[in-house]
């Protein structure tokens, strides 16, 4: 083999097959950067290494790679180099030189241990999401359901701002996909110390989230979930990035199915099953035989416990899971055998193509590779700027405006009408098996054709299940069906709208995950997949605290049945634990509701998504017809 190298002119690249196997392996040999020094370094490392492995196969001459001509510079062609999996088969051709780009190519190379290794992947992906849906179910979904029986709307939206870090994120991707270090891998550089953070504000303040949460002190909750979703939000960039070099191509649009089925089961453990465990009320009925004043599961408990998960999570990604280094093509040379590209690798090998300058750069930024932290925000700006980037960017900002009252205030107004926290608690818990089946069908209709015609047909029903939302809340009966057995027919028709509202947001959650890993430049790591993901975030966030704003903004009260010359005004606080409070209940007179912003904003919002829509079907066909190159950068 030696003398077969040596024999060769500069620039020619290899690849190899078992012949006593069916099992394909690749040797990827770059000699344009070969030196008289580094030459029969390099042959003897890779004799080793194959005669360790008892190989005598014959190397292959695929393509001639020499340096151009001028300034040393390689010809813009010159790297096409490619390779048969199957000997004599041209239909199963690998571009190495795209491989040598995309490090999530490289799984082209591999033998069956692919799929071994990518179910491996899914099953870690599902985990680490699960951990995320954790601290959004807790801000999204049962913090402001029981803050708003003590603060008005208008507070509730204030609190909605400490979800803001997820849809903030791309300001600080490029550094976590940047900066790291190679000892420990590019995503558990990250991953690690956001777990343990977590776990330690998780244990820190267990106790006093629980005081702030009981007297309704907005300022400091606010600030703490804030934090959390900070440092969530920073371990989802991680993550995001991950998925794209953990799975075999094959295996890659699962990652989204992936993140919808780990997302919903954690935001599921702390919005449904916390908030009936947390609910005193729906323990004595449902659980306990003897009834008590207290919670089975508290929000002190409930977050020592998930700090406790965070811990044990950290542990096993430090001994269990070796990260491979995906910047393998920065390499002169390199042997890679099917069991050493995935999760697991013996560590990444010698470069003699960069110099000592680059070297020490490379080591400056954390070893990111190519481009560094300033390169990577220039990329993305110009990423930004791409037509079809904007058009989607728009499509993705607007498209929660015409659902976003009714999803959001929906169970709020029914709480407002009389509606207990446990029976609101049984029909999301009812509910949550559905979300996971849909999870599936959603990733098949994704995957079947055009992501984006699934996400409009999405974004159709959910305006649909909005206005049916609305209706139902308008006509559900006040303060005389406060559990389930007193006005079945409302709650059956509630827990359908729900079941359906929850499909029409999977389907358009999945169907754009679909679309972004299809269209995402993986040689930005999870910058680009960061990005999108972003948008799509702010899009549902920005309307929150406008719409709780306009809620009360459009609500007006008056207090009549008292012999007052001046009635006293009624509470803004409209829940059903403060409507003995204000001076109208005091005077012995009844707040009554003249005009109610929820149903105002509702309705008129979904007629401007209606109009939004229209407008969304012509981009939707355009953008799904776009070239892939266009994409890029």
């Amino acid at each position: 083999m030696a003398e077969q190298l040596a024999s060769v002119p500069r620039g020619t690249v290899f690849a190899r097959r078992q012949s006593s196997s069916s099992e394909p392996a690749a040797l990827i040999v770059d000699t344009n950067h070969r030196g008289s020094g580094d030459q029969d370094s390099a042959v003897g490392n890779i004799s080793n290494s194959m005669a360790k492995k008892g190989d005598a196969a014959t190397l292959l001459p695929l393509h001639n790679t020499h340096h151009a001509s001028n300034g040393g510079k390689e010809g813009s062609n010159s790297l096409q180099h490619r390779v048969s999996a199957n000997s004599g088969n041209s239909n199963d051709l690998v571009d190495l030189h795209s491989a040598l780009e995309s490090p999530s190519k490289l799984h082209d190379l591999q033998g069956p241990q692919s799929t071994q290794r990518s179910m491996f992947g899914l099953v870690l992906l599902v985990i680490l999401y699960i951990m995320q849906g954790v601290p959004v179910g807790l801000t999204l979904g049962s913090v402001p359901f029981i803050l708003r029986t003590k603060v008005s709307y208008t507070e509730i939206g204030i609190f909605s701002l400490a979800s803001y870090p997820y849809s903030l994120k791309l300001l600080w991707s490029p550094i976590v996909d940047s900066v790291f270090f190679r000892r420990i891998g590019r995503r558990k550089s990250w991953l690690l110390p956001m777990q343990l953070s977590i776990a330690v504000l998780m244990f820190s303040f267990a106790d006093s989230a629980e005081r702030w949460l009981d007297e309704g002190d907005i300022e400091n909750i606010t600030l703490l979930f804030f934090v959390l979703v900070l440092l969530t939000a920073t371990h989802d960039i991680a993550v995001d990035g991950w998925a794209l070099t953990l799975l075999s191509k094959e295996y890659l649009n699962l990652s989204t199915s992936c993140q919808t089925l780990g997302t919903n089961i954690g935001y599921f453990t702390s919005f449904t099953v916390f908030l009936a465990l947390s609910d005193p009320d729906f323990c004595n009925s449902h659980i306990r035989t003897s009834p008590k004043e207290q919670a089975i599961l508290p929000l002190s408990k409930y977050l020592r416990i998930w700090g406790t998960a965070y811990v044990l999570l950290a542990v096993a990604l430090i001994f269990l899971v070796k990260e491979r280094y995906d910047g393998v093509h920065h390499f002169s040379y390199g042997f890679y055998m099917p069991n050493q590209i995935g999760t697991r690798s013996s560590g990444p090998l010698p470069s003699t193509s960069a110099s000592d300058s680059e070297k020490e750069k490379d080591r400056a930024l954390g070893g990111s590779g190519t481009i560094g932290v300033r390169g990577m925000y220039g990329k993305l700006w110009t990423v930004m700027r791409l037509p079809h980037m904007r058009e989607l960017a728009m499509m993705l900002l607007m498209c929660k405006v015409g659902s976003i009252t009714a999803e959001t205030v929906g169970a709020f107004k029914l709480m407002d009408k009389g509606v207990s926290r446990e029976s609101i608690s049984l029909i999301v818990v009812l509910a949550f098996p559905f979300e996971i089946a849909f999870t599936l069908i959603a990733g098949r209709l994704s995957q079947r054709g055009k992501p984006l015609v699934a996400w409009t047909l999405g974004y159709r029903l959910r305006l649909l299940f909005a206005f049916l939302t609305t209706v139902l809340v308008l006509h559900f009966p006040i303060l005389g069906a406060h559990h389930v057995e007193d006005a079945v027919l409302h709650y059956v028709f509630i827990g359908l709208a729900t079941i359906g509202s929850s499909f029409a947001n999977t389907l358009m959650f999945v169907a754009q995950g679909s679309f972004f890993s299809r269209i995402s430049d993986a040689s930005m790591g999870g910058t680009y997949l960061t990005l999108l993901n972003t948008v799509a975030n702010f899009g549902a966030a920005w309307p929150k605290f406008l719409v709780f704003a306009a809620i009360d903004f459009f609500t007006f009260q008056r207090c009549e049945g008292t012999d007052l010359s001046e009635p006293p005004m009624c509470p803004v606080r409209t829940g059903e634990l403060r409507m003995n409070e204000g001076g109208c209940e005091l005077a012995g007179g009844e707040c009554r509701t003249l005009m109610d912003g929820f149903y105002l904003l509702s309705f008129g919002l979904i007629i401007a998504g209606i109009r939004l829509g229209s407008v969304f079907n012509r981009k939707a066909e355009e953008l799904e017809t776009a070239k892939e190159d266009t994409w890029s950068v």
